[in-house]
């Protein structure tokens, strides 16, 4: 006994190991003994006993079904905005439409304006410039006796270029005649002289 108790530390190491090994041993093997702990069950596996396969299928369906009720949902919404859209487009081109046809009342306006005015052109303002120059050097008469082989268009751009005391002299000695046409026409051309532009 003696002998054992000189080698007591040996003797402790030796059951310290055995109990370890056995602990690890225990350990390892714990899922052979102790039950499994459940996960919690997701709420697309609502049976018990269903395979993996089944419930990754289920899952997978309820993934589509949520998927095709979004999809439902959103062609729903672009049906809607579609039927608006025509809508819209058929308001849009009754507008254009209306517009159309204002463009074409304005620009006929327009025209029959312009032919109520008479518009001297910049290529011929050289010209008549020169000839009103040239009639308010010339005595009334003779400027209403060349004036009559000229249409009115043509003498009432010079009398609008030349200058107004020698326009009024031409126009008075119109107006003091005793020829009813002569005078007529000098109504006129007194009356077209507001329309010129250049």
């Amino acid at each position: 006994m003696k002998k054992l108790l000189k080698y007591w530390y040996i003797i402790v190491l030796a059951l310290v190991l055995s109990l370890s090994a056995a602990l690890g041993l225990i350990f390892m093997r714990q899922d052979a003994w102790m039950p499994v702990e459940e996960e919690e069950k997701d709420p697309v596996n609502l049976e018990e006993g269903d395979s993996e396969s089944f419930r990754e299928w289920r899952f997978r369906a309820n993934e589509l079904e949520s998927l095709k009720l979004k999809l439902d949902a959103r062609a729903a919404d672009l049906d809607a905005r579609e039927k608006s859209f025509a809508s819209l487009q058929g308001q849009i081109e009754s507008e254009r439409a209306e517009l159309i046809r204002i463009r074409k009342s304005l620009e006929e306006l327009r025209d029959s304006i312009e032919k109520n005015y008479i518009t001297i052109e910049a290529q011929e303002l050289s010209n008549i410039q020169r000839l009103a120059l040239i009639y308010s050097g010339v005595k009334p008469d003779a400027a209403i006796k060349v004036f009559e082989a000229l249409d009115d268009e043509e003498i009432v751009k010079i009398l609008s270029l030349m200058s107004t005391e020698s326009s009024a002299r031409v126009l008075g000695e119109m107006g003091a005649s005793d020829n009813p046409k002569l005078l007529q026409r000098a109504s006129r051309i007194t009356s077209d002289l507001r329309k010129v532009k250049q």
